[in-house]
């Protein structure tokens, strides 16, 4: 069967970060720590609430799109903080 959204979002994370694997690490293209993710957390809640109030089809990211980065920012933050106590 399906992996879920949790095992969905992991094997996103997997794939998008071949595009982005250029010798830089994660803590690079995240460089205020906590509050990069913070950031990119709010851009997703910020598209999300946009199709809440407005349902439409996307042109690029919808939805369900929209959510599996957010959990996977989430996790990103969450690593993050445990390298960062």
């Amino acid at each position: 069967g399906a992996p879920g959204a949790l095992g969905e979002a992991g094997l996103l994370a997997v794939k998008k970060g071949g595009d982005y694997n250029d010798g830089h690490s994660r803590d690079e293209y995240f460089p205020l720590g906590l509050a990069s993710y913070a950031q990119m957390l709010h851009v997703k809640v910020l598209r999300l609430v946009s199709f809440a109030r407005n349902p439409r089809e996307a042109n690029f990211e919808g939805v369900r799109d929209t959510l599996l980065d957010a959990i996977n920012y989430a996790s990103f933050a969450a690593d993050w903080l445990g390298r960062n106590k």
